[in-house]
């Protein structure tokens, strides 16, 4: 019988003996993980390359609604904050589009409209 796979560390509100999930489609963690980082605090633990990939796309979306909003830029935020919502939805569900295509056009989109 094979053992279930625990977190090293567990979040907050996570028992130590209750299994790891992947944080982008909360399929249970088993071998190996891949994880997000900022700086050296440990960020989230995914199953595959494409949902840290995922991640790192909700995240940068979020970030950039946060800037967005912070300049009063509200109606913008709010439409990024919706489209990180629908591609978590979609993602969990093993569909839309690819996670890095996403992670790579907000970065260009940025980038353009901090230009401006």
């Amino acid at each position: 019988m094979a053992v279930p796979a625990v977190a090293k560390h567990p979040g907050p509100g996570r028992a130590p003996n209750q299994p790891a999930h992947c944080g982008i489609c909360k399929s249970e963690l088993e071998g190996q993980e891949f994880h997000r980082h900022e700086g050296r605090e440990e960020r989230g633990s995914y199953c595959s390359p494409g949902c840290l990939s995922a991640a790192e796309a909700l995240v940068a979306l979020q970030l950039w609604s946060v800037k967005l909003d912070s300049t009063g830029r509200r109606a913008e935020a709010e439409s990024r904050t919706t489209l990180a919502d629908d591609l978590l939805v979609l993602w969990r569900k093993h569909t839309g589009p690819d996670p890095e295509g996403v992670n790579a056009a907000v970065e260009l989109a940025r980038s353009r409209s901090e230009t401006n």
